[in-house]
């Protein structure tokens, strides 16, 4: 099971509340405190709480989270309610885009498609009131799927929860959109975007006509580092191709602009230069604008809306009769766009097996114990007994939600991997290297789903290079694994959680473990310094 990293837990007496102290980093951390640093008015946001609650005083406030994009508070007011307010970090986007788009996101999902995500009570999108943009919404009671499943709950326990998140996802494809992009309230848009409907003519939903529209996009790929000042294509779109491209157009402009020579070795990024970056976005420009690779009739790339991190810390449960974990509230809708409902997450992160001690079995089958089970230790049947919940949880997500007759045909769309995977990678190709675009778009080209010839044009050749790169490129990815386990860090250093002593203890084994490291054996430079796929130019751009 996958934890995201988006909102770590805080206690309760932690006196800062502007700084980032949930976190530290092995290295560049001054520029990543820097980048989650907030600034306001507390007493102002108290009272702007006050206000929207209907309450008179504010009796306690404290931060309970914080994550990449924003801190939380919980606000205890004298009428005995508690309401959360929520401040967003400088890295988390333009709040006139990012907090006006996800405000009306939530109000969509409550009132139109009725799924239980918070009210939101006061909100703005500028820095005038209390010195930041916020928004201040009733608190969900209940804890977070991550903090009950600290009790290993066995898959059964899990029903409820699974069967109720299908079913809001069914909510969401029944709600077929016009253009691609992020929705907004009608206000808040152009003249010319307000002119156009919310729908497409044959969605089954249609209330909200009258107050929603659709935008540009906050997916981040058009937002970070210079690109927040750039004039680019954020939509919305109308076609299919044109959402595609629009991230590898955006990635060109800012090649142009703004790209220079590397001040570091790095095993992506060794004899890059931009034309080579711009010629493999061209390519997948013109592939996906090919006719029959993203159809704009068929319903498998309708515009739909999604939860974009759909993980264990925002989804709140309450339990149920016989201990079943019953979904109470879904959290967190910052950067929710509408996209083809085919590029949509294939299943939750929170239903996600990352385990490796159970083989996911193919077809309807569910998972079951290893033949070694019985040979095992104690302590090894009860992590095995855990991760057979979990495989078995996320099998039946999967199966449940293939009986969902789009779904199913999504499934089955045989491009699927590599449309998902260039996508994503056409607006990170300068940052983290073509070689993973060029991987899939060389399986792209073998598997040409057009009807017409594949405009990708690599020769048998390059295609038997691509495949051995990126082979290199994965053997390179499992060696650096081991270092950041031993480190307890991630990619870009961060150590959750971390006191002095740990990190000073942490930075001395790196700094051994760096002088041991033998490029030439291992693939690439060592993994956690300044200047890798990890560091602050890329992390903070691109999270």
């Amino acid at each position: 099971m996958a934890f995201s990293r988006r909102f770590l837990s805080l206690p309760s007496s932690e006196p800062s509340l502007f700084e980032c102290t949930s976190s530290r980093w092995l290295f560049d951390e001054a520029a990543h405190l820097a980048a989650r640093r907030v600034s306001f008015n507390i007493d102002a946001l108290k009272e702007a709480a006050c206000q929207a609650a209907q309450a008179t005083r504010c009796m306690s406030f404290r931060k309970i989270a914080e994550g990449y994009f924003n801190k939380v508070y919980l606000i205890g007011l004298d009428t005995g309610a508690e309401v959360i307010a929520r401040i967003p970090h400088p890295i988390a986007g333009p709040p006139r885009y990012v907090i006006a788009s996800e405000v009306a996101t939530m109000d969509y999902l409550r009132t139109v498609l009725h799924l239980p995500v918070p009210r939101v009570l006061s909100w703005s999108a500028s820095n005038d009131r209390v010195g930041s943009a916020y928004i201040i919404m009733e608190k969900v009671e209940g804890s977070t799927l991550k903090m009950r499943m600290q009790s290993l709950p066995p898959a059964h326990e899990f029903r409820d929860l699974v069967i109720s998140v299908l079913e809001m996802e069914t909510s969401c494809l029944h709600a077929v959109f016009s253009q691609y992009g992020s929705l907004y309230y009608k206000e808040d848009v152009s003249p010319e975007l307000q002119r156009v409907p919310l729908y497409a003519d044959f969605s089954q939903i249609k209330d909200g006509a009258d107050r929603f529209r659709i935008g540009p996009s906050t997916n981040r790929a058009f937002w970070c580092g210079e690109r927040e000042s750039m004039d680019l294509d954020r939509g919305p779109w109308r076609l299919p191709e044109d959402y595609l491209a629009a991230a590898a157009r955006s990635e060109i402009d800012w090649i142009i602009a703004h790209a220079r020579a590397r001040a570091y070795i790095d095993y992506e990024r060794t004899d890059d230069p931009p034309a080579a970056h711009i010629d493999m976005l061209e390519r997948y420009i013109r592939a996906v604008k090919a006719p029959g690779v993203a159809p704009a009739q068929h319903p498998i790339f309708r515009p739909t809306i999604w939860h974009p991190d759909l993980n264990t810390a925002n989804i709140i449960t309450t339990p149920g009769a016989n201990n079943m974990i019953e979904l109470r509230g879904l959290i967190d809708w910052q950067h929710t766009c509408i996209i083809p409902a085919c590029l949509q997450p294939r299943t939750p992160t929170a239903f996600t097996y990352l385990g490796n001690r159970i083989t996911m079995p193919v077809g309807a089958s569910l998972p079951t114990l290893p033949d070694n089970y019985d040979s095992l230790a104690p302590d090894a049947k009860s992590e095995v007994d855990w991760e057979l919940s979990l495989a078995t949880v996320s099998k039946v997500y999967t199966l449940a939600a293939e009986r969902h007759a789009l779904r199913s045909r999504i499934a089955q769309m045989p491009h699927r991997d590599a449309l998902g995977a260039l996508c994503m990678s056409a607006g990170k190709c300068w940052d983290e290297g073509y070689s993973r675009l060029r991987f899939w778009l060389a399986k792209l080209q073998a598997a040409w789903p057009g009807s017409s010839d594949c405009p990708i044009g690599f020769s048998d050749e390059e295609i038997d290079g691509i495949a051995d790169a990126y082979s290199q490129h994965k053997s390179y990815d499992l060696e650096c694994e081991p270092v950041m386990e031993e480190l307890e860090c991630a990619d870009d250093g961060e150590m959750e959680g971390a006191t002095q002593e740990q990190v000073d203890a942490a930075r001395a084994r790196c700094a051994e473990a760096a002088t041991q490291w033998d490029e030439a054996v291992y693939g690439g430079p060592f993994p956690i310094r300044a200047g890798s796929s990890g560091s602050i130019a890329t992390t903070l751009g691109r999270i």
